[in-house]
């Protein structure tokens, strides 16, 4: 269970949206610290540097020796990737949340495991609704935003919006940073749109090598 809540703590979630190869991930590695805070991951396909697990055990083991220890960590998954698996890894990091302490929370292709766009499932809902005042920043990319629920979207401060997969509705993408279709559309790599409160400014990332 999370502890020490601390409604103090502003909304720093934030999402990533932009076809494959166009740099969400590169993007969000550009505004992830690098060493000295608690990092907790779903990331299957190694797109990050940390620790990681592909045995239950073994990944809660290594999370409560690192939260223990103190001191600032890595700990990612790379096993199983569905629908169950993942509403267990939320519930293991809900557990892990201290709102005296910042996790950051990422999770790499949110629509792989989205039950539906709808309500979210209940431990992947209480991290977008709750893990704020538990010191939680929660952190998500997909490419297939159509698939990805509701509960993620409303629960987001802040969005980065790229170049845009086929199929993904351009007008509530576009809406979502202010922008039209068309200068969504002509978004390279590593561009991106980024929306907070009620300011929209075009970025551009460099290239991380972990």
């Amino acid at each position: 269970m999370a502890i020490n809540p601390n409604t103090s703590h502003s909304n720093r979630n934030t999402c990533f949206i932009a076809m494959s190869g166009f740099g969400k991930s590169q993007a969000l590695k550009n505004i992830l610290p690098r060493r000295g805070v608690r990092v907790v991951l779903w990331d299957p396909d190694n797109d990050h540097k940390a620790n990681h697990y592909g045995d239950k055990r073994a990944f809660v083991a290594a999370l409560i020796a690192a939260v223990k220890s103190g001191r600032g960590f890595r700990i990612g998954w790379d096993g199983a990737v569905d629908v169950a698996t993942f509403e267990w890894w939320c519930q293991v990091v809900w557990s892990i949340l201290d709102g005296n302490k910042d996790t950051y929370v990422v999770v790499e292709e949110l629509a792989d495991v989205s039950e539906s766009a709808g309500k979210a499932s209940f431990y992947w809902g209480q991290l977008n609704r709750k893990c704020r005042k538990y010191g939680g920043i929660l952190n998500w990319t997909t490419q297939r935003s159509q698939e990805v629920s509701k509960t993620a979207y409303s629960q987001c401060a802040i969005k980065y919006i790229g170049y845009p997969n086929d199929g993904a509705n351009l007008k509530a993408l576009a809406g979502m940073v202010q922008v039209s279709e068309e200068e969504l559309k002509s978004l390279q790599k590593l561009e991106f749109f980024r929306r907070e409160h009620l300011d929209t400014q075009k970025v551009k990332f460099e290239i991380i090598k972990d």
